[in-house]
């Protein structure tokens, strides 16, 4: 395969996943004021503001000028790639909680309620670390607690999401919890994918990049419309 077309299908990867994050955003807002169940709602409005925050994250993918934006000295395009990091695992948190309330037994997950006190600060000092502060100028010590801390509680909040999904009695928010699992998982794989492959890419990686970035939103997508009443009655009915 010619470099211009994994050049083409790069370009395009970054426009369907605007257009899809534009469509959950659509789909979360008007599924989310339809809604009488507060939590349904309430998910629902999340699931718009992620699209929303993909949507932003995408831009410079495919628009030159906003990706050569630089604030404080730093790239858009970092802040927006590494602060997706940041709004992934807020959103995650949130639908964690919403999970251990659902859980006929109220199990604390995998000790989530303790865990998600030391994640806020690793993650996002880890984040405010790589923008903002050359690594070799902090104490060895705190670089290696903040990234080791960060690369150990992502996944493992995905897992929490994940085994929260399985034990949550709802079957709409069952469906609806285990997608949102599935979302976090592949952008884990689309980061990894990404830093392995930066020095030394290949139209193989290229391709594998751009199918995990339009898989994701894709399964946001689906994910917001579990949600959905119609979407529901429909199932019933079949």
């Amino acid at each position: 395969m010619s470099i211009d077309v994994v050049s083409l299908i790069d370009s395009l990867s970054w426009l369907v996943t605007s257009i899809i994050a534009i469509l959950v955003v659509y789909r979360g807002i008007e599924i989310g004021r339809a809604l009488v169940s507060g939590v349904y709602r309430n998910r629902a409005f999340w699931v718009a503001a992620l699209g929303l925050v993909i949507f932003i994250q995408a831009l410079p993918g495919y628009v030159p000028f906003v990706g050569d934006v630089v604030i404080v000295g730093v790239p858009l395009f970092e802040i927006a790639f590494l602060s997706l990091f940041l709004a992934f695992f807020a959103f995650v948190d949130s639908t964690i909680l919403v999970a251990l309330e659902m859980d006929f037994f109220h199990r604390n997950t995998l000790h989530w309620r303790q865990i998600r006190i030391v994640g806020y600060p690793l993650v996002f000092g880890f984040i405010i670390t790589i923008l903002f502060s050359p690594p070799l100028t902090l104490p060895g010590l705190l670089m290696v607690i903040l990234a080791v801390g960060t690369i150990v509680t992502i996944p493992y909040s995905a897992a929490a999401l994940i085994i929260g999904a399985r034990r949550t009695w709802d079957r709409t928010l069952k469906r609806h919890l285990t997608l949102l699992g599935f979302v976090f998982v592949v952008y884990l794989v689309s980061f990894v994918e990404a830093t392995t492959s930066f020095n030394n890419p290949t139209p193989a990686s290229d391709l594998l990049g751009d199918f995990l970035v339009v898989l994701a939103p894709y399964l946001l997508y689906r994910a917001a419309m579990t949600l959905s009443p119609i979407s529901r009655i429909e199932k019933e009915t079949a």
